[in-house]
């Protein structure tokens, strides 16, 4: 089996934004644990200030990462009308679609890491629950 496909987000988040995108993610992450099996893990987080949200998704591969933004393109959509993207991690080899986010975010000036040559790696997921 092959190293999971893992691929991060950070999201500077505006205050007036904070509660709607906390009940978005919220449905966001209750849709993705009902709908997509090949998601493994997913970690959405604030930082200390509560102004960047950082989304990490572990995937089983990038194929499964290219199915997950056709699955959820509209949950992603209405959170980005909340946020200003940060920056974009991707750590596997992407497949067209999560290139396609690559190039559309590195055309828009967002930070862009790719580590395409993975070692290796394995992933255990056991359900997070929300702490406010």
């Amino acid at each position: 089996m092959s190293a999971p496909f893992t691929f991060i987000t950070r999201h500077r988040v505006a205050a007036e934004h904070r509660d709607e995108l906390i009940a978005a993610g919220e449905e966001y992450s209750a849709y993705l644990e009902r709908h997509e099996p090949s998601l493994l893990a997913l970690s959405m987080s604030f930082d200390d200030d509560r102004a960047e949200l950082t989304l990490v998704h572990v995937l089983t591969d990038a194929e499964a990462g290219d199915a997950h933004m056709r699955l959820a393109h509209e949950h992603i959509g209405r959170g980005l009308d909340l946020v200003e993207t940060a920056g974009l991690e991707v750590h596997g080899r992407p497949g067209p679609v999560i290139s396609g986010a690559i190039t559309a975010n590195r055309d828009a000036g967002v930070p862009v890491s790719l580590s395409t040559e993975v070692l290796g790696g394995f992933a255990r997921a056991r359900r997070l629950e929300h702490s406010r």
